[in-house]
């Protein structure tokens, strides 16, 4: 049991505990919602190294195909 005189400061660290929670509540919020944006631009780029990559391999093979045709 908490004495009476005691009281108020638990109130007063409560009060101060819950807001350290809100607090990190929106904290975490905010960096899942920063990483969820992170992977959606990582996700676009890999996207765009696939084309290129088969682009380049279409020339590749492009350039093989002529020099075949020419010897």
């Amino acid at each position: 049991m908490i004495a009476g005189a005691d009281r108020p400061r638990v109130e007063a660290r409560l009060a101060q505990l819950r807001e350290e929670m809100e607090r990190g509540a929106q904290r975490l919020a905010a960096i899942e919602e920063e990483a969820a944006r992170v992977r959606e631009t990582m996700l676009r780029i890999a996207g765009a190294i696939q084309v290129l990559t088969e682009l380049l391999a279409e020339e590749a093979e492009g350039s093989v195909a002529d020099q075949a045709a020419a010897a």
